[in-house]
């Protein structure tokens, strides 16, 4: 189990590397929704941040489910620099499908040193090719990448190839709906990072709403594992009905995630099988925990108690 001093270590070491990321942004115009759009062509540094995230997780006993624990003290930590909180999943992200820098640098330049493309073909270049792609296809795929194209040509062609290969199934984006999960999930973290921030957690917990947070706890049950979405389709009724909710979610990020959560619940086997490679089954389970906390003060008090990873995190000291 890594220390609180390691743990401090990493913050500094990831605030360095943030701290470039920001240095090197270039604004390009408006964006959608809240933020306005920056590019950052120096993509070593994602690589760089990955590569340290990576290094600590295994010597701080830290699962796959857990690493948003880390993501929000980093974002806490680094809040300031405004930057998109999806930069530290993705880092991690691209070093799991990439694995060497060389490789990762050679797909980087096909993408034009571009986040967004990067993102994009994530799971259709990683070293490991998941989706099984066939050779054929994938230098296709590279040479219409090399090509003069838009990044909304781009994503079509990625879309296309992504769909061949996993049946063509649902027009869900589960790349957006994993964006979407993790940002949920960081938001309630950041809330849960100091202890006597009761006020925080109230706001939020206000903000989504106790029927919300009951909803997207039973989406979630039902979505991490097939079996026991047949169990309850079979014998309640109830329990289809607390996922569905009832009034309108306030927040609109836990709305549009709880939307498309449920468009894969009514939706296909191969869906949600797709989804649980985006979202794995331990991540669902890790979030209906903190929304379980989330529901009261008391039982925010009950999930300190009882996790033992976030009290050795947060109780000491950092």
């Amino acid at each position: 189990m890594a220390t609180s001093g390691e743990l401090r270590a990493l913050l500094a070491r990831s605030r360095a590397v943030l701290e470039q990321v920001k240095a090197k942004q270039v604004k390009v115009g408006g964006g959608s929704g809240r933020r306005e759009r920056y590019e950052m062509r120096q993509t070593s540094l994602y690589f760089d941040l990955g590569t340290l995230l990576l290094e600590y997780f295994p010597r701080a006993g830290i699962g796959k489910e857990r690493r948003s624990t880390i993501y929000a003290m980093i974002s806490e930590a680094t809040k300031d620099l405004d930057l998109h909180e999806g930069i530290i999943r993705w880092s991690v992200r691209f070093v799991e499908a990439f694995e060497e820098m060389d490789y990762f640098s050679e797909v980087s330049k096909l993408c034009r040193d571009s986040l967004g493309q990067l993102r994009e073909v994530v799971d259709l270049l990683a070293r490991s090719n998941p989706l099984q792609i066939g050779l054929e296809d994938l230098d296709r795929f590279r040479e219409r990448l090399r090509s003069d194209i838009t990044y909304d040509e781009m994503r079509r062609e990625a879309k296309a190839l992504r769909a061949k290969y996993t049946g063509g199934i649902s027009e869900l984006d589960f790349q957006e709906v994993q964006d979407m999960f993790s940002a949920v999930e960081q938001r309630i973290m950041g809330a849960f990072l100091d202890e006597t921030a009761g006020a925080e957690r109230q706001r939020l917990r206000e903000r989504i709403g106790p029927d919300s947070i009951t909803a997207l706890r039973y989406t979630l049950m039902l979505l991490s594992r097939e079996q026991t979405l047949e169990e309850v389709r079979r014998k309640s009724v109830t329990a289809l009905s607390k996922a569905r909710g009832g009034d309108p979610i306030l927040d609109e990020e836990v709305a549009r995630l709880h939307k498309a959560l449920l468009d894969c619940l009514s939706g296909d086997k191969a869906s949600r099988d797709r989804l649980r490679s985006w979202v794995p089954a331990a991540s669902m389970g890790q979030l209906q925990k903190i929304l379980k906390a989330l529901e009261s003060e008391k039982e925010y008090q009950n999930y300190r108690r009882t996790e033992k990873l976030f009290k050795t995190l947060f109780d000491s000291n950092v």
